[in-house]
């Protein structure tokens, strides 16, 4: 007995949805199809079952496919599904595009069933006689995606070699070099990588984001623009550019490209981090802590900003990395790493002699992380020396600090 696959249909028309289910059931008669009508539920049915094959018309909105394929691509039990587009019809930049997702099949209209029948099954045999090398690189991939890079790269070595996976293969051996800092290995996986195959758009962007870690800005934005010119619709390069160009202090195009990121995909959460943060530098403190609260990024939000506020401490600049403290703090979503804000603009404030304020602050690091023990000693150190100054500080809320890490420590012993 055949075994039964799952298959998902997205378009917007049920008449293309009986099609395709007759269809896909005379390729397997066992088989379970989904159909939906729009990305949003089509990421939900990924999320939810294992996909033998998905199917999806170029032509969906309100959120377009290229949205679709990226978000898929971004979730580890879609990242390797085959895709097959449909569509009336698709120029060269479309094709490009759909290539950087790994979508190499796609089916221009007219739609002839027996066409249809021939590519699903030549793409679900290809899927199954899979060789081992392609196998191998998707779970460099995999691991790649949960952080497993010392695996990766013990596995990336044994698939370097001539043949139809060769540029993919550097592609991937030079991913694992820039997460290892390697930068120069890097570059040069990527060029081999195109020397496999020149079109290999992601081993050109590899290329420029190695440019970007080695300070050559020039030459990385020059990658960039190219592909962008070449494939404009790669939204994940367009935040890249943006928050290269952001870093490099030109905020107008980092923002420029930002809201094209966004014109693409309104949910996308990057852009609206990258926008928000040009609104917080700019003051605009109520529209950054929107698009911060709609970015979902909250903690990369605090790294970021004390970054920056420690940067100013480091130069004596006290009360303007104070300023960014408050500002940030004010901005950022709650339970966003507001410990360590806290902790850190407490010592601003006990470096710059107000051990009032500083002590304040400890306490509200400890109420937001009753096991922060540093917090809880500098709340100590900086309570007597405003007593020893007198320097006044909230009483109430050190009383309330301690009794909160007290309570912490109790349950603590009982767990234990």
């Amino acid at each position: 007995m055949a075994t039964s696959l799952n298959f998902l249909v997205v378009d917007q028309s049920k008449e293309s949805h009986k099609l395709w289910t007759d269809t896909l059931k005379t390729v397997n008669e066992e088989c379970r199809v989904d159909c939906v009508f729009d990305a949003e539920q089509a990421l939900e049915v990924a999320e939810e079952k294992k996909l033998a094959l998905i199917i999806a018309s170029w032509e969906l909105q309100p959120v377009s496919c290229v949205v679709l394929m990226q978000k898929l691509r971004d979730l580890s039990k879609a990242m390797h599904v085959p895709v097959l587009i449909f569509a009336g019809r698709l120029g060269e930049r479309d094709l490009a595009l759909a290539k950087e997702f790994d979508i190499p099949d796609i089916l221009l209209a007219p739609f002839e069933e027996t066409k249809v029948r021939k590519k699903v099954e030549e793409m679900l045999r290809q899927e199954n006689d899979m060789d081992s090398i392609s196998r191998n690189l998707r779970k460099v991939e995999t691991w790649l995606r949960e952080g497993r890079v010392s695996e990766a790269l013990s596995m990336i070595t044994s698939c370097l070699k001539k043949g139809p996976e060769a540029a993919k293969s550097y592609y991937l051996y030079g991913e694992i070099w820039l997460l290892t800092n390697k930068f120069e290995q890097a570059e040069k996986a990527f060029k081999e990588s195109l020397r496999y195959d020149p079109n290999f758009t992601r081993s050109t962007n590899g290329l420029g984001k190695c440019y970007l870690k080695t300070n050559k800005f020039d030459e990385a934005m020059a990658v960039f623009e190219g592909l962008h010119r070449k494939v404009p619709g790669n939204i994940s390069r367009l935040v890249t550019m943006g928050n290269a160009y952001l870093d490099h202090g030109d905020e107008d195009k980092a923002k420029a490209l930002f809201i094209q990121a966004q014109s693409l995909d309104k949910s996308n959460a990057d852009a609206a981090l990258g926008v928000g943060k040009i609104e917080f530098s700019n003051g605009n403190i109520g529209v950054a802590s929107e698009l911060f609260r709609a970015s979902g990024k909250g903690e990369e939000l605090a790294s970021y900003y004390n970054g920056m506020a420690i940067a100013l401490v480091s130069k004596g600049k006290y009360d303007e990395a104070i300023k960014l403290y408050l500002d940030a703090l004010s901005a950022i979503p709650s339970n966003s790493k507001e410990s360590l804000l806290h902790f850190n603009i407490a010592l601003a404030y006990r470096k710059s002699g107000r051990c009032g304020d500083a002590a304040d602050s400890f306490a509200r690091a400890v109420v937001s992380s009753p096991s922060y023990v540093k917090a809880l000693s500098g709340l100590i150190c900086c309570a007597k020396e405003a007593e020893k100054g007198g320097l006044s500080y909230d009483k109430n809320l050190a009383c309330n600090a301690l009794k909160v890490h007290k309570l912490h420590r109790s349950q603590e012993q009982k767990a234990s």
